[in-house]
């Protein structure tokens, strides 16, 4: 880790002000950032939840046709094999 230093802090300082001066221009305050960045996240959750919810709609459909067929599959390797053995 790098040590923390006066000039690393008057760096710091400085673009704080250079990128709050840049984003006063686009009209934005502190509380209206944060509340945007907040709706962002809540959005993000929420997209995310809808899309394992579609997955998990997609998993059951496929199961529905997949399973029975891989049970089928099975017992009829099994018969075959209790048969020849």
């Amino acid at each position: 880790m790098p040590p923390i230093t006066t000039s690393g802090i008057i760096k710091l300082v400085v673009l704080c002000v250079v990128v709050g001066f840049a984003l006063s221009l686009f009209g934005l305050t502190p509380d209206e950032l944060a509340r945007l960045m907040f709706q962002s996240l809540g959005d993000l959750l929420s997209w995310s939840v809808n899309s394992i919810g579609e997955l998990a709609s997609y998993l059951l459909l496929g199961a529905v046709i997949v399973v029975p067929i891989a049970v089928l599959l099975y017992l009829m390797d099994w018969m075959k094999s209790s048969r020849g053995g």
